[in-house]
């Protein structure tokens, strides 16, 4: 409960501090890349008990979603590099932040 606790703290800071600094979708694309990264890093971490293959599928299940979001967007004529350096960065930020240990 502390951990799930801590993660949504982190998530709230993390968002506001880059929300200063970068537009609302691409704060949207790093938020939604972190939640999807330490989702999956969780779920493989417990069910192998394997931190560097949970650290691989996290990042990897992240950005694979945020490259499919933009192949998508192509279509649309939206798609952004920036939305994927921003998937990136969440992604990143999931990982790292579970692979500390307190």
């Amino acid at each position: 409960m502390r951990f799930t606790a801590l993660l949504i703290g982190l998530l709230c800071f993390s968002s506001s501090l880059f929300a200063q600094y970068a537009p609302s979708d691409k704060v949207m694309h790093a938020s939604v890349c972190f939640i999807i990264s330490t989702a999956t890093y969780s779920f493989v971490y417990h069910a192998t008990g394997d931190e560097d293959k949970a650290l691989i599928y996290g990042f990897t299940t992240a950005v694979a979603i945020g490259v499919l979001k933009e192949i998508h967007d192509i279509s649309g004529g939206s798609a952004e590099l920036g939305d994927l350096g921003a998937d990136i960065i969440g992604a990143t930020a999931g990982v790292t932040l579970l692979r500390i240990t307190f």
